[in-house]
């Protein structure tokens, strides 16, 4: 605890953080792009420890899908003091396998001028791989009744 207010330090919300599935993060867009905080959850999503994304923002966002690089691109340029939510694929890093995430983030303007994004990434890869299984499922069903 902070003694003079008695408010959390950050080493509390970072403890709290690293327990959770969600990945917390502080995402600095300009004047450079840097990550000033992320929580252990990003290592089990995309295999890219916290420390490596602190010290280099790309080692976690060259992991991000060719394919959502430019919508990537266009969630970073939310203008401040908007909210937004978006999905992308990932490739794990340990493996490939494509990793999908919800990211809920907000866009705020620091009085030095800096932007920043702070939100949480939710995995939801296992949500997309059953939409993918109940589409073939419904997809099969439909040419059963059409041959039966």
């Amino acid at each position: 605890m902070d003694g003079a207010t008695g408010a959390p330090d950050g080493e509390w919300f970072r403890r709290l953080s690293d327990r959770s599935a969600l990945v917390y993060f502080i995402l600095r867009v300009q004047p450079d792009v840097a990550f000033e905080f992320v929580n252990g959850a990003i290592e089990t999503q995309i295999g890219v420890s916290p420390a490596e994304g602190l010290a280099d923002a790309s080692a976690v966002l060259t992991w991000i899908d060719p394919e959502h690089v430019d919508r990537l691109a266009e969630g970073m340029a939310l203008a401040p003091g908007n909210d937004a939510v978006l999905e992308l694929a990932w490739r794990h890093r340990d493996d490939g396998r494509p990793v999908y995430s919800r990211v809920c983030y907000e866009s705020l303007r620091r009085e030095d001028g800096s932007v920043v994004l702070e939100g949480t990434v939710r995995d939801i890869t296992r949500l997309r791989e059953t939409e993918a299984d109940l589409r073939q499922s419904e997809e099969r069903h439909r040419l059963l009744a059409q041959n039966a």
